[in-house]
């Protein structure tokens, strides 16, 4: 068949499709905004066309990372999930082609959005200091930083069996590619003995690349500076790199294709396979029980994480003098991040499979028909999964206090409450997105939020200073009730509001 028909067919999908016009149309109102919020800060910046491009690059280079790896993940894992690539394959359509049209379309379709962004950002030259060249090489890198995560998610879509692996990869790798060279800036401050010379000049060398390939760094050097060329080595780096991985795909396409049928008849129980400690007695709470023992592993999974973590914590104090004089850090702190990572993990992890799983897996109508109120259903669900959770906040409770809270964090108390009230509201959007989609809540929940926030927060500051008559500096310069209340209370009536919005999504998912 012709190379480029799957293309074809997929780019006049994308035009037909209402969900890409409505992601143009919301783009489109998005820097709209950033543009009357930049114009209203005026008074506190010089140049206001270039805190707008900050803005507006800042954010688009969050959303490629988090909503475009869960976009380019599922290239290929959402044929191998529902068993339709083969019918692809006996369609006639060649490996190149089946690349092209599943590739490449999505990235198409995404530069598009740039290319409506654009005429919005050249308005920041016309509020000063930005140029028209610093516009068009933020917009090149990051269109180069976007094909770059399009064809790391074709790659890894293609060698992953499951789609939540494959977007998981992805999501490392872009953020790696963000920020991967302040991580060895750390690395490399250890000093290392004589005999890893070779390792040490290896690490240098990966470190001057990362920092070529960087998108952070880039854009940071076209914001600084006027006199930056459109096209730079982060540009060249990405494409190369992008080129590679698609080539590699194109080559190892039917190794990692050849049994994609098999993928979805996999058994659901076969993750835990390596239980040491299991029952067999069911509890009275049914709900929670299933809920305990089969997502979250059951007794032996919840004995082996809790003595994990314990030796984790007992290591960081029994090692932290050695660790403080080889890499003048402190051990305490580095684990008791690694315990909270790994617990707020872990927390949306289950956030997106408490309804997502019932959801995905067909059961959910079964589910509504148990004869138990909804209020009763959902809190047994969230026995058992908490249950299944204390190891990781045990864990990360004893790290922190060893660590000391004040060295992990030495802002005011109620500012730090205000973000425990965001992590709420992720939390409720993660469930309520589960219930929306078959993959990818907590990207979707990530970029609501994000969003949320950028709407919200500047709305919040402008309304503060026009009733209360200050100037945006003063504004900013608030650390009282008046500056994490508002965000609290949002926060508190947006779960409310999530709670009621989740339960008629339940009903349609379970009708469905």
């Amino acid at each position: 068949m012709n190379l480029f028909a799957l293309l074809s067919h997929t780019l006049a999908q994308h035009a037909r499709s209402p969900v890409a016009h409505r992601l143009r149309t919301g783009s489109l109102l998005l820097v709209t905004w950033l543009l009357i919020v930049a114009h209203a800060s005026a008074a506190m910046y010089e140049g206001v066309g270039c805190e707008l491009i900050r803005m507006l690059t800042g954010l688009d280079m969050l959303l490629i990372v988090v909503a475009g790896s869960s976009h380019f993940g599922s290239v290929i894992t959402e044929e191998k999930e529902q068993g339709t690539l083969g019918l692809l394959k006996l369609a006639g359509f060649s490996n190149l082609g089946l690349l092209l049209g599943k590739s490449v379309g999505r990235v198409l379709s995404v530069l598009m959005i740039f290319l409506l962004q654009l005429p919005f950002a050249f308005l920041g030259v016309m509020l000063g200091g930005v140029s028209a060249t610093q516009v068009l090489a933020a917009f090149v890198a990051l269109a180069a930083f976007m094909i770059l995560v399009g064809n790391l998610g074709l790659f890894f879509s293609l060698v992953s069996r499951r789609n939540a692996q494959a977007v998981l990869l992805t999501t490392f790798a872009g953020l790696w590619i963000v920020a991967g060279d302040e991580i060895l800036g750390f690395i490399l401050a250890a000093p290392l003995p004589n005999r890893w010379n070779l390792l040490w000049s290896g690490l240098h060398q990966l470190k001057e690349l990362q920092e070529t390939i960087s998108i952070n760094n880039r854009l940071q050097v076209i914001v600084e500076l006027r006199g930056i060329s459109i096209f730079g080595g982060q540009c060249g780096w990405s494409l190369l790199i992008a080129g590679g991985l698609f080539v590699a795909s194109w080559l190892l396409f039917d190794r990692f294709t050849e049994s994609s049928e098999s993928v979805g008849l996999e058994r659901r129980d076969s993750k835990r396979k390596w239980r040491f400690w299991s029952t067999t007695a069911v509890w009275q709470n049914s709900i929670a029980w299933k809920e305990f023992h089969f997502p979250s592993g059951g007794w032996g999974y919840w004995l082996a994480k809790l003595l994990l973590l314990a030796g984790a914590v007992i290591a960081g104090i029994a090692f932290a003098e050695p660790y403080q004089q080889w890499t003048s850090s402190d051990l305490r702190k580095v684990v008791a991040y690694a315990c909270l990572g790994l617990a707020v993990a872990e927390i949306f992890l289950f956030a997106s499979n408490m309804l997502g799983d019932e959801y995905l897996s067909g059961t959910l109508p079964n589910l509504a028909l148990i004869p138990q109120p909804l209020r009763r259903i959902v809190l047994s669900k969230l026995a058992g999964g908490f249950l299944g959770l204390v190891p990781s906040i045990t864990g990360a409770v004893a790290a922190v206090l060893v660590a000391g809270p004040r060295s992990l964090y030495d802002g005011p108390p109620m500012r730090l409450g205000s973000w425990v009230a965001g992590l709420g509201l992720l939390f409720h959007l993660t469930v309520f997105y589960s219930l929306k989609v078959k993959r990818g809540a907590v990207a979707f929940a990530i970029v609501t939020l994000v969003l949320g926030a950028v709407v919200l927060l500047p709305a919040l500051s402008l309304a503060t200073a026009m009733l209360g008559g200050g100037s945006q500096r003063a504004i900013m310069e608030i650390e009282g009730p008046e500056a994490w209340a508002p965000l609290v209370y949002v926060a508190v009536f947006g779960c409310i509001a999530l709670q009621v919005a989740t339960v008629i999504a339940f009903y349609r998912a379970a009708k469905e």
